[in-house]
């Protein structure tokens, strides 16, 4: 096959697929020769000529900043708004047509996926009724607020996130992470991305990094609403147990906090009840305990005698406030 060398102009023979294909110079020479010369070429964008050797006589702009505002002003590229943060980004074309939605990141992306997942973001405005301060005792103990205006919640009760969900009007599914070991038990997660309820819940000092402030206080609810509250925060962080004993088994109820003025608030709370309590610290741990055989019907009555809550710790307390009334029968 006959082609002409780029270089010299002279007409040669290319022999094999690969030369006929591809082959533009007679020699090695003409192809050194070719590669060091230096030409000169007038940038496409801003106009201004600029030296390039040989092999790169295609280049069509000077500099890469002049690529990107040529991309940025081509026919084929668009400035679509961001639906979630309202800054512009640089689009093909055809991306408007087959997408109904154009996000600048994935983090935007993200955040716009969650903020559409519940459909009462302002639930936590205004704590006036039972259930909204149940949800606020368990955001309070096993929830988390950060920075970027996203709430989350886990639990090891399904059947206490699933009340949490189905108050504010969670609407994607609530995530099941297995216990890597034997004897961890599954948790549940959901995660919900607002504004409006992150700032209602700092309001309510529900804050980012709540389990390392020592001095966070507790937050402000109507005095009917309280016990509702404690009932929540139980769930979260408490435990419920039935004690053995020679004399005859007692219930005891845990509740272990990082924050010193929550459980003076439930020492407070329950002794305005008649319930009496003992208070422990271990390093920066504080402890709270209650129970017993006299008070049991009284912490249930208080905690436990509403249909929503926690069912395990419910079902386990009643089961032991019944034992006792057989007995006594």
């Amino acid at each position: 096959m006959k082609k002409i060398c780029q270089c010299c102009q002279i007409e040669f023979i290319a022999n094999g697929e690969y030369s006929k294909r591809h082959r533009k110079y007679c020699s090695l020479e003409c192809y050194k020769k070719s590669i060091s010369t230096t030409i000169e070429i007038a940038c496409q964008m801003c106009g201004e000529s600029f030296v390039v050797r040989g092999k790169y006589k295609n280049r069509k702009f000077c500099s890469t900043s002049c690529y990107r505002q040529n991309k940025k002003n081509s026919s084929k590229t668009i400035l679509m708004k961001c639906v979630n943060c309202d800054n512009y980004t640089s689009r093909y074309k055809y991306q408007q047509e087959i997408r109904n939605m154009v996000f600048c990141g994935r983090k935007c992306m993200q955040e716009y996926a969650h903020s559409k997942c519940t459909d009462h973001q302002d639930y936590f405005r205004d704590i006036d009724t039972k259930e909204k301060a149940y949800a606020l005792g368990l955001i309070a103990s096993d929830g988390c607020v950060s920075g970027i205006n996203r709430i989350n919640l886990t639990m090891n009760d399904f059947d206490a996130i699933e009340f949490f969900a189905k108050q504010v009007g969670y609407n994607n599914k609530i995530s099941c992470v297995t216990g890597k070991k034997s004897n961890h038990a599954d948790s549940y997660s959901l995660t919900i991305s607002s504004d409006i309820m992150r700032k209602d819940l700092e309001s309510l000092n529900i804050l980012p990094r709540k389990s390392s402030m020592k001095d966070l206080s507790v937050p402000t609810v109507l005095e009917n609403m309280e016990r509702f509250f404690w009932a929540g925060f139980i769930d979260g962080d408490g435990s419920v147990n039935i004690k053995k004993h020679k004399y005859g088994n007692y219930v005891r109820i845990s509740v272990v906090s990082a924050s010193e003025k929550y459980i003076e608030r439930l020492s407070i709370f329950l002794l305005k009840n008649a319930i009496s309590s003992s208070v422990t610290k271990y390093r920066n741990i504080y402890s709270i305990s209650f129970g017993g055989k006299r008070t049991a019907q009284q912490i249930y009555d208080l905690f436990y005698s509403d249909e929503f809550g926690m069912e395990r710790k419910r079902c386990k307390l009643k089961k032991y406030v019944e034992g006792i009334q057989s007995t006594m029968i």
